[in-house]
């Protein structure tokens, strides 16, 4: 199944229920879009929790067939969830309810730092994208299950922004540490 250009492979996913066993190898081309499809109850969700890293694949019984998750030539299979890069939008997308639209696409960049009227102006950004503008000052129990998805996809997206700005950041102090540093810690 090896090919380069695979942007994204899952090998070996396996996970068995008293009702179903499951055993899914796939790829994906960058820009592509791949469905899973399937009855209810049929392992559909499992398969996304297992690529995302929120439910471990069952060990392989043959050897020699290991379970191998790989993104655009990573292995990600063996990180934690927020290190693999990511996102998963469930049939029930999680937004918080007392929020507008635009302050939960703009929570993690709040999280992260940013001044809440940049992080507004960013949030507004990725609703365009998402083909929701003008929704920001709605709330989430007025969208439709789409326009619910679309916004934590949008919210996605803003929390990746947010990691990076926060990598970039702490790189600076690092290095900022490592030249100026006493020791290996900071002088003030």
């Amino acid at each position: 199944m090896e090919n380069e250009d695979n942007y994204f492979l899952a090998e070996g996913l396996r996970k068995s229920f008293e009702s179903v066993d499951i055993d899914v190898s796939f790829s994906c081309g960058r820009g592509s879009m791949t469905a899973i499809v399937g009855p209810s109850g049929s392992g559909k969700s499992t398969v996304l929790r297992m690529i995302a890293g929120l439910e471990t694949p069952d060990e392989a019984k043959d050897e020699g067939k290991e379970t191998k998750i790989e993104l655009d030539g990573r292995r990600i299979e063996k990180e934690r969830p927020s290190r693999r890069g990511l996102g998963m939008v469930s049939q029930s997308p999680a937004l918080f309810e007392h929020l507008t639209v635009e302050d939960n696409v703009s929570y993690g960049l709040v999280s992260a730092g940013m001044k809440k009227k940049l992080a507004r102006e960013k949030a507004n950004e990725f609703l365009k994208k998402f083909n929701l503008e003008g929704f920001g000052k709605r709330y989430p129990d007025t969208l439709s299950g789409g326009e619910a998805q679309r916004v934590s996809l949008a919210a996605f997206g803003t929390g990746r922004t947010a990691e990076k700005k926060a990598r970039r950041a702490h790189k600076g102090f690092a290095e900022d540490v490592r030249l100026h540093g006493n020791n290996g810690h900071a002088r003030h």
